[in-house]
């Protein structure tokens, strides 16, 4: 236990450096350098971001305002970028399809790979069933791997939300679909 009549004891000295009072009048020089420091990474931070908007920002603005004009003017498009950017890719994959062929021109033998285990993603919505997922393909009809990537995880990467607003009576689903998706609706014979 301390002596009897405890002291007020502040931390502003200690045995190590000695009780002296000039020691107390370094605090307030290393905070004010500590504040100068802050203000300069601060300064810096800003810079940086700043020159990372100017950079990216028109971009992203573009980027943005395309995907969310296609509700104006009347096209009937609600909802979030994760559809919209998933239509362009299916629609830039379906214009870009070559009928596949089992030819050696199509599937030459030697660009087969090792066998080995394949990367494999689960179904959404189903249990416990895992597919392969496309970019293991050896041999492509369409899409390139990226398109296949986007298109197998932009719903775990997107936020996403549904428009559950009913049809009116004079409007017609089939026909607002094939107005919406008849571009990437696949060819019926």
């Amino acid at each position: 236990q301390p002596p009897m009549p405890r002291k007020c004891r502040l931390f502003c000295c200690g045995d190590k450096y000695g009780c002296c009072p000039a020691w107390i009048l370094c605090y307030p020089c290393v905070a004010l350098l500590s504040f100068v420091l802050g203000a300069v990474g601060l300064l810096l931070g800003g810079v940086v971001a700043l020159v990372l908007y100017l950079l990216v920002g028109v971009a992203l603005w573009l980027f943005i305002c395309y995907f969310q004009s296609w509700s104006w003017w009347g096209n009937g498009w609600v909802g979030n970028i994760y559809p919209k950017l998933l239509y362009i890719i299916y629609q830039q994959m379906l214009l870009s399809w070559v009928k596949a062929e089992a030819t050696p021109e199509f599937m030459p033998i030697d660009k087969l790979r090792p066998k080995g285990p394949l990367d494999k993603s689960d179904i959404s919505y189903a249990l416990s069933i895992q597919v392969p997922n496309g970019w293991e393909s050896e041999f492509r009809a369409a899409g390139t791997p990226l398109q296949e990537w986007m298109s197998e995880n932009l719903a775990k990467r997107l936020p996403c939300w549904d428009n559950h607003t009913p049809f009116g009576p004079d409007e017609d689903p089939v026909i607002y679909v094939m107005e919406k998706l008849g571009s990437i609706y696949p060819e019926l014979k």
